[in-house]
């Protein structure tokens, strides 16, 4: 890892508000140093978890390229692709190497913004176990006895 390598972990949860809209978490670094949180509630529904994560990974792609920019505007030199970690192995294969027909044209969509992103090359999308996943607080509830690992880790810590 490169100290402005800019890595971004995306996670979600399903359905998790009362009117049924899931929640997203989003974790950015760079290079080892934390620089961005977001956790919010997705503002269309999704009918399956798999759309939730598809609708939590392409809403975040232009929030990381511009990142990358800003990054390479700083540094004054081009930065390595940019990587968002995803626990959701379909929507990684959905995304880099596209696949059925969405139930509808936004999601389609989406799925075609992300497609696109990885084949123009200034992100790259990667499966993470979901115990590697240190946006997953960030979209869901934790139990306090959780508390520590869990920002042991997104903090860098973990052993």
């Amino acid at each position: 890892m490169t100290s402005n390598e800019i890595r971004a972990y995306v996670d979600e949860a399903y359905a998790l508000h009362a009117d049924s809209k899931s929640h997203s978490g989003v974790v950015l670094y760079v290079g080892k140093t934390l620089v961005y949180v977001s956790s919010r509630k997705q503002k269309c529904m999704s009918k399956s978890p798999m759309e939730a994560e598809l609708i939590a990974s392409t809403y975040n792609l232009g929030f990381v390229e511009l990142f990358q920019e800003f990054v390479e505007l700083l540094t004054m030199s081009k930065q390595k692709l940019a990587t968002i970690y995803q626990d959701c192995s379909a929507v990684v294969t959905l995304i880099t190497k596209g696949g059925r027909i969405t139930r509808t044209t936004h999601l389609r969509s989406r799925m075609k913004l992300g497609r696109e992103a990885v084949e123009e090359k200034p992100i790259t999308i990667v499966h993470v176990l979901a115990e590697g996943m240190k946006a997953d607080g960030f979209s869901k509830p934790y139990n306090p006895a959780e508390h520590k690992p869990f920002t042991e880790m997104i903090r860098g810590e973990e052993g």
